[in-house]
């Protein structure tokens, strides 16, 4: 009986909004049903769910640079925990509300003891270091506009998981760092840290926090989907739940600030 009511619920929940609307999330992560996913994925799978039966979404692997191109392939794809920016906005309807929110990169580098704590981006000019950078992602504006006008001084990487695979690439010394978030070094890589010489290094040059949002295709469903994850957002609920996700990555002080920033986004009183 208890399964029958279940069936019938749903029957009569597609039936009031009819068929989902059906979402590609293209990513260069696609979350493996075997393993658990991280945060950020946690969270839009969860709100997605949420959404259904009205919403419905499936990963798509793409590229950091293919993850663009997707948009004007598929008319209901999205994208996820991307940086808002102008150029972007030409290509894409984003959410009006963050997805996620982090300290803002850090220059991470390895064996490079006596290092200043904070650095200008200029610094790395006075170096023969290489640090490397995933093709396609957004680090900012100031931090993209030093990269696009020092190439020379990157070594860029591609495809997918590609981000990951750079951060493989630093623990085994292949280059002298990279541009990063601290908790995601430290998530992958907490054990072995100190054997691997690895130190975080504050750029001055940009922001304190960087927000990541969700991004669809301009197109009819694109902006079907980007309003129902509005409206769902802007639930007090859901923002308490992305508020409370992101306590457990960060030490105290970022985890205070963090949560201060996303509830600032989120018209809340901190």
């Amino acid at each position: 009986m208890k399964y029958a009511l279940v069936f019938l619920f749903g029957l009569f929940s597609v039936e009031l909004y009819g068929a989902p609307l059906k979402v590609n999330i293209a990513s260069d992560y696609v979350p493996n049903p075997d393993s658990s996913a991280d945060m950020v994925t946690r969270l839009l799978i969860d709100i997605s769910k949420r959404l259904y039966p009205q919403l419905q979404i499936d990963f798509m692997p793409a590229s950091r640079i293919r993850e663009w191109r997707t948009l004007s392939m598929y008319p209901n794809t999205c994208l996820y925990n991307k940086v808002k920016n102008s150029k972007r906005e030409t290509l894409a309807y984003f959410s009006a509300r963050p997805l996620t929110a982090f300290p803002a990169n850090r220059l991470v580098l390895r064996d490079k003891k006596g290092f200043s704590a904070d650095v200008a981006l200029n610094d790395l000019l006075e170096t023969d270091f290489k640090i490397a950078i995933t093709k396609g992602r957004s680090y900012g504006k100031n931090i993209d506009d030093f990269i696009k006008a020092h190439p020379n001084l990157f070594v860029v990487s591609e495809g997918e998981e590609s981000a990951k695979r750079l951060r493989k690439m630093l623990m085994q010394g292949r280059f002298d760092g990279m541009i990063e978030y601290t908790s995601v070094i430290i998530n992958e890589y907490a054990e072995v840290l100190g054997e691997s010489k690895i130190s975080f290094h504050r750029i001055i040059d940009q922001a304190p926090s960087v927000f990541g949002y969700i991004a669809c295709a301009k197109t009819p469903q694109g902006k079907q989907a980007i309003n129902l994850f509005n409206k769902k957002m802007a639930e007090f609920e859901v923002q308490n739940l992305i508020i409370e996700a992101h306590r457990d990555l960060f030490s105290p002080h970022e985890r205070d600030f963090i949560s201060d920033s996303l509830k600032i986004a989120f018209s809340i009183q901190p």
